[in-house]
């Protein structure tokens, strides 16, 4: 079964490559050329020819299978971008309202063979309701959804939804597709109102996103958003392959019988990937089980890094843009650093365990088993994705093999609790409450280490110094090395030793390497918005904190000051409170302390976002400073001066 790892890794190598190329044809060149190697690959070796051959393959597929999904399934993509016309479409998902009307997930007629998933907006206060399966007609401005405010982004395309339609009137309902097919959605939205009418309100969305995988309420949080991303606990919120193995494991636990099992479990995992909306991380995980399920009833061998290959092949024929999105590639990370590296860490730490503990009790080697085979599964799957998490988000989380360690039993146990609480609440709602009060205890407690160990200004070190980046290369420099030359536990822990002592002196020093007596003015990249930071000495200004393009300028800001060394703002600017520029405020206050909250007249901050902010900064303890006449601020060795408005923001 391994030969398939070959094919199906080049297949999904293949495919990431093409997401980067420009031009569509290249990709065709490329297909072209690996198919041609094949020719000289079987005149290789014996002990090399398959593999190569079978690499060979695996790449022509992958090119040629981007070529023919982008000339055939995605043409009327790029007819339709740039335009506006009449369409009409199916809604495949639950609406959600927004402060500007209605976004809408739905699939849109075309000529050609697939219906195209396009995503909607409706700038119309006054739309109707609509629900999953209403067919719609409607005139749009249509766009590529590759592209938002010119700028390249494979947020969307990963997830298979490759149009944007932006409509100011309202689309007609014109029918009903009645059918089965969104069953799984309905099954999801009464599982949510269970989960609200039995689970207590401080967990309810919690529970909600692990059993759902809808985040929407627990992001809703700002503050426990930012512990989540600090302490390492963001996949915990969002429905994983994890969750896929505590399914298995409690319907595994019982069915007992190995065919029965295989019968049972395999549509259920393909029900929760549809109810959970087909993420990537979820049908990975899913793939591997079902096929690990079905190997012993077909006797065929069970090997995890060809369920791997297998299951990347799957997900990249429905979608081959699916492999750049960071779900698909931190999951598949994970999942790689685990099968390859859990073992034999837990055995190089067990090793010397073992000698100096020398006993047969179970209320010995039970916990110690517990303890190092979770610290070694959550130290193999940051191998991989620690590097991702930098590149993207520009995080890399310190707390997150102490996190991980201490809640993920937990989390297990509430997705199973909290399952078994929503059966028998639609059977015995007297026994779910029950069941519901028994989970909260676990879900408090994960909640509770998660703003403990993320709400440190140490719990993550960010990529925005380069001291940082630096330090990153040098771990997996050392971790090579070591893996090349076959080093030992022992000699390993020198270099570990080092890798601690060198990641505490430079965030010793980043502060005080970052301290120059100039005026510094930095503007950092937030999309559609403003953001500047200014620096002089000890002292830290920002002057406004927003974007309407979808960036995070809370978590921007933060993060590159954090970065900096600078974990205090003696002065947060803000010219007004319109969405560009004041909609990160909260989230910058996750990351920094703040002194002074610096804003216009009392009478122009009386809207609802000026009014929401400087109610949040009142709470936590923030002079609030009105400019109703020009002032001058010393700045270190600089003066700033401030000018009153002079009329009100429209």
């Amino acid at each position: 079964m391994r030969r398939f790892a070959y094919f199906g890794f080049s297949f999904a190598a293949a495919c990431l490559i093409c997401t980067f190329l420009t031009q569509i044809f290249c990709t065709l060149a490329a297909a072209c050329a690996c198919a041609l190697l094949i020719i000289p690959g079987l005149f290789l070796k014996p002990s090399v020819r398959l593999r190569a051959v079978l690499i060979l393959c695996g790449a022509a597929a992958g090119f040629g299978w981007f070529f023919t999904y982008n000339s055939v399934f995605l043409f009327p993509v790029g007819s339709l971008s740039g335009t506006n016309a009449h369409a009409s479409a199916i809604v495949c998902d639950t609406p959600e309202k927004t402060d500007y009307g209605t976004k809408l997930t739905v699939k849109l007629y075309t000529d050609g063979p697939l219906k195209i998933k396009t995503q909607m907006y409706i700038y119309d206060s006054g739309a109707p309701e609509y629900y999953v399966g209403d067919i719609i007609e409607f005139d749009a401005d249509f766009s590529d959804s590759s592209r938002i405010n010119n700028d390249e982004t494979d947020v969307f395309t990963s997830r298979g939804i490759f149009l944007f339609a932006r409509c100011k009137n309202s689309p007609v309902i014109t029918g009903k597709d009645s059918g089965s097919k969104y069953i799984h959605i309905t099954v999801r939205e009464k599982l949510k109102n269970m989960i609200k009418t039995l689970f207590p309100e401080d967990i309810s969305a919690f529970i909600t996103a692990i059993v759902t995988g809808d985040k929407n309420e627990l992001y809703s949080s700002v503050s426990l958003q930012t512990a989540m991303e600090r302490s390492g606990a963001a996949h915990i919120a969002a429905v994983s392959g994890m969750h896929v193995v505590f399914l298995t494991t409690l319907l595994g636990f019982f069915i007992r019988r190995r065919r029965l099992r295989a019968l049972v479990i395999t549509p259920v995992i393909i029900f929760f990937m549809a109810m959970t909306g087909f993420t990537a991380s979820v049908v990975r995980a899913g793939i591997m089980q079902i096929f690990l399920l079905l190997a012993p009833v077909f006797n065929r061998e069970r090997d995890d890094i060809t369920c791997l290959s297998e299951a990347s092949f799957v997900i990249l024929v429905v979608n081959p843009y699916a492999c750049a999105g960071t779900g698909f590639q931190l999951s598949f990370g994970a999942s790689l650093g685990i099968i390859l590296f859990a073992g034999r860490i837990y055995k190089a730490v067990m090793r010397p365990i073992k000698i100096h503990i020398k006993t047969k009790s179970r209320l010995v080697s039970a916990p110690l088993h517990f303890i190092f085979s979770s610290l070694s599964a959550t130290l193999s799957a940051l191998i991989f994705t620690l590097p991702i998490c930098a590149y993207y988000f520009g995080t890399i989380s310190i707390t997150a093999p102490a996190t991980n360690l201490l809640i993920l039993w937990a989390v297990s146990l509430c997705f199973s609790l909290g399952i078994i609480a929503c059966a028998a609440g639609f059977i015995l709602p007297a026994a779910g409450g029950v069941i519901a009060a028994v989970c909260a205890l676990p879900a408090r407690y994960v909640l509770c280490i998660i703003r403990l160990l993320g709400g440190s200004t140490f719990s993550a070190v960010y990529t925005s110094t380069p001291a940082i980046t630096m330090w990153l290369v040098y771990i997996y420099a050392m971790f090579l090395a070591f893996f090349i030359f076959r080093g030992t536990l022992r000699r390993m822990l020198l270099p570990s030793a080092l890798a601690i002592i060198s990641l505490c002196v430079i965030i010793i020093a980043t502060p005080f390497a970052n301290v120059r007596p100039t005026l510094d003015i930095t503007a950092l990249d937030v999309g559609q918005g403003q953001c500047l930071v200014l620096t002089c000495g000890k002292n830290t200004a920002v002057i406004d904190c927003g974007s309407s393009s979808g960036e995070n300028a809370g978590r921007t800001a933060g993060q590159y000051l954090s970065g900096h060394g600078r974990h205090k703002i003696d002065m947060l600017i803000l010219t007004h409170f319109h969405t560009d520029h004041a909609n990160g405020v909260e989230q910058l206050m996750q990351y920094t302390d703040i002194s002074s909250l610096v804003v216009p007249s009392a009478d122009i901050a009386q809207d609802a976002e000026g009014t929401e902010i400087i109610s949040l900064a009142i709470e936590r303890g923030i002079d609030v400073i009105y400019v109703t006449r020009d002032i001058s601020v010393n700045f270190g060795g600089a003066c700033l001066n401030i000018i009153a408005p002079m009329g009100s923001y429209t």
